[in-house]
């Protein structure tokens, strides 16, 4: 529980994403907050833009999801400002220059600014759909928090509390 660790906290606040479905994008800036921390035993506690992905990324579909792996491919390629930057409005704006090849939402924040950048980004297990609980253990206490996506069946509208089984019949 990278919440404490020893008594030390690497995650970064709780965020709503209300009425967007921007949950990708919460999930994995959240991610990357959390490995930054813990990559530098908690000297870096970057608090990050979501909007920033939503609004900017050339890989996702703003408030209309998206996937945390393209989310690490904008993160990779743009890097993403702080919140302080580009706070989060829960909706889509594409920014100017986003979509269009250019570099997105560079004129957001007065120079100089500060962009954070993904090294690494990947699926855990190599490849979509060759995860693990076991590699997603590792990945977890070797590299700290994971984003991660599921596909939610009907069944889960019955869902009350406890783990979860899906129902087949439903």
């Amino acid at each position: 529980d990278w919440r404490d660790v020893d008594g030390v906290n690497y995650m970064g606040p709780v965020r709503t994403q209300g009425s967007c479905g921007s949950c990708y994008a919460m999930a994995t800036v959240a991610m990357l907050e959390a490995r930054a921390r813990v990559a530098s035993a908690n000297l870096e506690q970057p608090l990050l833009s979501v909007q920033d992905v939503v609004s900017c990324s050339p890989y996702s579909q703003g408030c209309d999801s998206g996937f945390p792996y393209l989310v690490g491919k904008y993160l990779h390629d743009y890097g993403v400002v702080s919140e302080e930057c580009f706070p989060y409005e829960g909706q889509s704006k594409p920014a100017e220059g986003a979509r269009q090849g250019r570099s997105p939402c560079s004129s957001r924040c007065a120079a100089p600014r500060r962009r954070w950048h993904a090294a690494n980004y990947r699926y855990v297990g190599g490849y979509f759909g060759n995860c693990s609980e076991a590699a997603m253990m590792r990945e977890l206490v070797t590299s700290g928090p994971v984003a991660v996506g599921i596909t939610v069946p009907q069944s889960f509208e019955e869902y009350r509390s406890g783990i979860y089984i899906e129902n087949k019949a439903a």
